[in-house]
């Protein structure tokens, strides 16, 4: 029979697996019955789908690539010109902001 410190050195040693496999459990579900929309945020299940399809088609590294530049790029200006708002909040929306 175990005692109480073995049940608790065990669940010590199994919480950092529990931890996230209970929350990914629950946002399945809070999405999957309603609680949350799927554009905000998306199941864990949609989200693996669409990490694997893009590794499959290939276009995972060029998004991966296009958002490091946007970001490089926006942040530079900000450090160097003294102004702390972040530019890249303007990225998506302003054509001058963008990366060709």
């Amino acid at each position: 029979m175990k005692n109480a410190s073995d049940v608790e050195s065990l669940l010590y040693r199994l919480a950092p697996v529990i931890i996230p496999v209970a929350f990914f459990v629950f946002w399945e579900i809070a999405v999957r019955l309603g609680g949350f929309t799927n554009i905000l945020l998306p199941p864990p299940s949609k989200v693996l789908e669409t990490l694997f399809e893009l590794i499959r088609t290939g276009t995972l590294f060029n998004h991966i690539g296009a958002s490091l530049m946007r970001a490089s790029s926006d942040q530079r200006p900000a450090q160097f010109g003294g102004s702390r708002a972040p530019l890249w909040l303007t990225a998506g929306t302003s054509e001058r902001a963008r990366i060709q």
